[in-house]
């Protein structure tokens, strides 16, 4: 475990360099508290202390299907051909190849951009896509005179409005899938509690399927009956989201797990989290206790506070 620490802290894997061990040691003192705790229960979900970072979680899953991208990943192409692209299946092999490899930055550089801000911007990029879409939709189309088809609106000799939706759609699967898409998997287990991690990441995964069958079932009659109209609602939620993410949502971002708690019941303004300024500066207090060697970890004991750790963190207990 220090090894790994080191690796990921320090240029050349130094495991005596004094913010190394005092990470290792705050991990060590946070397994060793949960391991006191009572319950592990679904009853302590719900308490006052977790139920707050159970529902946001929750939040962020349900408010990642209805914002609506993920339901053009099932239907793109339908609203590529009623926009009168010729080729709508080559448009909706790019549709997917953008999704993935949007995916790839944020990953990687999430850490220093922030969950938040990520959310708040995606959130407005998809919203500006959607109405976008919806207006050339309603400006530009007719009634679909073929009938039976899964679209009834439709874009006829127009290259321009169709090239425009063509590219609000990319740039939209490109704004979820860099901001959304991951972040809806990264933050309820960041945020949950070690005890009880797996339950509360079990039902905000529930959230996310249970929405997206909502959303799937619905969206084919909604496309149909309410058309161009559909867009406005997806964007309408979007707003709704960033409205959500800006005065529920803290900004987790260079913090430790164990930090969480803290990040949480700090009671000051969410506002004060978007710039991802520590709440404290106990990592560095505990750093400079190492460094002027009031606390040392002992070769026997660092050996079995890393089986403790690493057996906590593979089992969950």
């Amino acid at each position: 475990m220090l090894h790994i620490l080191a690796f990921l802290r320090t240029p050349d894997c130094d495991i005596n360099d004094p913010l190394v061990l005092a990470e290792y040691k705050e991990i060590e003192d946070q397994i060793r508290i949960e391991r006191e705790e009572e319950s592990s229960s679904y009853h302590e979900l719900f308490g006052t202390k977790i139920r707050k970072r159970l529902f946001i979680a929750m939040a962020v899953q349900c408010w990642s299907q209805l914002i609506g991208v993920n339901m053009l990943l099932y239907f793109v192409i339908y609203v590529l051909a009623s926009a009168g692209i010729t080729n709508e299946r080559l448009a909706t092999s790019v549709y997917y190849i953008i999704f993935i490899i949007s995916t790839i930055p944020t990953i990687v550089w999430t850490d220093h951009w922030g969950r938040r801000s990520s959310l708040l911007i995606g959130a407005l990029s998809i919203a500006f896509c959607m109405f976008l879409i919806g207006g050339i939709f309603a400006r530009f189309g007719e009634p679909n005179p073929v009938p039976n088809q899964p679209y009834t609106w439709i874009i006829i000799d127009n290259p321009a409005a169709s090239s425009c939706i063509q590219a609000s759609l990319y740039l939209a699967s490109g704004a979820h899938a860099a901001s959304w898409g991951p972040i809806e998997w990264m933050y309820p287990p960041e945020i949950s509690p070690l005890r009880v991690r797996c339950k509360a990441v079990a039902l905000s995964t529930a959230t996310n399927w249970i929405t997206n069958l909502a959303y799937s079932l619905a969206t084919p009659p909604l496309f149909r009956d309410i058309r161009w109209r559909l867009f406005f609602i997806f964007g309408s939620s979007n707003v709704a989201a960033f409205v959500y993410v800006w005065l529920c949502v803290p900004e987790t971002k260079q913090r430790t797990l164990e930090e969480m708690g803290e990040v949480f019941d700090h009671g000051e303004p969410l506002w004060r989290s978007f710039t991802g300024t520590p709440y404290s500066g106990r990592l560095d207090l505990l750093a400079k206790d190492f460094q002027e060697g009031k606390i040392s970890i002992h070769p026997r004991r660092q050996a079995e506070m890393c089986d403790d750790v690493e057996g906590a963190l593979r089992f969950g207990r």
